[in-house]
């Protein structure tokens, strides 16, 4: 699996910006979702697992969720937050 820090590192570009918001949800509501308590898990997978797809690093996507399950969400969480942040700012 893809340790954390290289999805601190991926940059935004703005083919994984549309994927997302295509499939997930505008990146200010998704944002403010992962911010607060009102975030479901399937969409923090998802996220992740368009990211690492992004970088080059693929996997199956319930193998994904079931890793981050055992790792902790919290930490997945905070990276999708820094990316979300880099989108916005």
């Amino acid at each position: 699996m893809m340790p954390v820090e290289d999805l601190l590192a991926l940059a935004p570009d703005m083919f994984l910006v549309q994927e997302i918001e295509e499939e997930i949800a505008p990146i200010p509501v998704l944002l403010a979702q992962l911010a607060g308590d009102r975030w479901r898990v399937s969409d923090l997978v998802s996220l992740v697992h368009m990211m690492r797809a992004r970088s080059g690093t693929e996997q199956d996507y319930s193998a994904l969720g079931a890793e981050m399950m055992r790792s902790g969400m919290e930490s997945f969480r905070t990276a999708a937050l820094v990316f979300l942040t880099k989108v916005m700012t």
